[in-house]
């Protein structure tokens, strides 16, 4: 027994030392060749589909009030920004959907009093975002 821990213990050792030897030639420190100490990698980054981004949504040109008529109807502007940062090519229409939160849902069908969905919105391309 005496001799088979003398031996596992000699194979320890000896792997140790080996593990010294072979690592004690890799060099201390980091050399680079452009702009050393640092050096530029180039990296590419592909962004798959996302959604738009909506902001600047105007009612009205930002009236306080919104006066509507019993048994009429009412022409309302609406306005909103949309930035698609990989491109616009994609966003084939935009809905408005007016509708009382107390008593109606968004998915709920038009019914004139309650709950309205517009979906002739224009869709006009102001400017192209670049990087």
């Amino acid at each position: 027994m005496e001799i088979k821990n003398k031996t596992i213990i000699f194979f320890i050792i000896l792997e140790f030392l080996l593990f010294l030897i072979l690592f004690s030639f890799f060099p201390k420190s980091v050399f680079a060749g452009v702009g050393s100490p640092n050096v530029t990698v180039i990296t590419y980054l592909d962004v798959g589909n996302v959604f738009p981004e909506l902001s600047n949504v105007t009612i009205q040109n930002n009236d306080s009030s919104l006066a509507l008529i019993p048994n009429s109807t009412k022409l309302v502007f609406c306005s909103a920004l949309v930035t698609d940062y990989n491109g616009w090519d994609d966003v084939d229409n935009a809905v408005g959907v007016f509708f009382d939160a107390a008593n109606s849902t968004y998915g709920a069908a038009d019914d004139n009093n309650l709950h309205y969905i517009n979906s002739s919105c224009n869709i006009t391309q102001e400017g192209t975002y670049t990087d």
